[in-house]
């Protein structure tokens, strides 16, 4: 819905973690299907109570693996992203050896690198000079995880090697009060971005985690959010590939003042709305079933 209603080019994250080759395959012939050109390969994460990664086929135990597969089956259909990690991956032998794993992901035809996590801006800008140094030249975005309150900060600050001194001194009196830390969040994290914005990274990349007010906060603080988006055309254009050329539509489209969506997403009563969960007593007893 988002790339083919709204006009928001996605991507589709795809990892290792208990898939083989048939699975791998079906996910990429599905995703063609539906006009999604944008892969994120990753290893993945270890399986829910597992505290080490296992591999299900292997065929495919690391990201480079799911790009090599990618390619071979697809050609230069899909733009192919891969992770980096600025202090390096938290298993990796050191961060140099990390850095060489990250340059074969790309050597094997990734196109972009999407950074982990970090609220250090000097951090992240020394990590591409180092990728630079080593002849990673594709675009490498920031990863920017919003923080929300003090005991999701913890727990996503177990994927960093380290966190800033001054960023631990500084949250440790708050982390009781969400508000006054959601208010550090959006200051650190703006503040960040502006630096990061300011050296010419092509780019931001938020970890929103379905929690978008941080995201808007922190995108109006540093002025990049535009008062009016202009469109070529009276609807907002599609992303889906297979409907690129699409330049015409009911006129009644154009012309509603709200979404359908927006107006029906809290309806649940029947005839007045939209059929919703069968459960809701709006419905009554249903017992004429078949």
């Amino acid at each position: 819905s988002l790339q083919n209603l709204i006009g928001v080019e996605t991507q589709m994250h795809l990892t290792c973690t208990d898939m083989n080759r048939e699975a791998i395959a079906a996910v990429l012939d599905q995703t063609r299907q539906k006009g999604i050109q944008n892969i994120l390969a990753l290893r993945g994460d270890p399986l829910q109570g597992s505290d080490q990664w296992q591999s299900r086929d292997m065929r495919f135990r690391h990201a480079i693996d799911l790009v090599r597969f990618i390619r071979e089956e697809h050609g230069d259909y899909f733009g192919i992203g891969v992770a980096g990690h600025p202090e390096g991956h938290i298993e990796a032998e050191s961060y140099r050896t990390d850095l060489e794993f990250l340059k074969e992901k790309v050597d094997a035809g990734a196109d972009m690198v999407l950074s982990q996590l970090f609220y250090d801006a000097d951090l992240f800008l020394r990590f591409v000079e180092d990728c630079r140094d080593i002849g990673i030249e594709c675009p490498i975005i920031p990863g920017i995880m919003p923080i929300h309150n003090y005991n999701t900060f913890a727990r996503v600050t177990r994927f960093c090697r380290s966190v800033p001194k001054r960023v631990l001194e500084e949250i440790e009196p708050i982390r009781n009060d969400d508000a006054a830390i959601k208010d550090y969040g959006v200051t650190l994290l703006a503040d960040i971005c502006q630096t990061l914005v300011d050296a010419g990274v092509p780019g931001l990349h938020f970890y929103t985690m379905n929690l978008e007010q941080q995201v808007r906060r922190i995108l109006e603080e540093i002025g990049v959010v535009p008062e009016k988006i202009g469109r070529p055309l009276p609807w907002r254009s599609s992303a889906n590939v297979n409907r690129s050329e699409e330049d015409v539509r009911p006129i009644f489209w154009a012309n509603r003042p709200k979404s359908y969506l927006a107006r029906t997403m809290t309806w649940d009563e029947f005839p007045n709305g939209r059929w919703g969960n069968a459960d809701s007593p709006a419905f009554g007893s249903l017992t004429n079933f078949h």
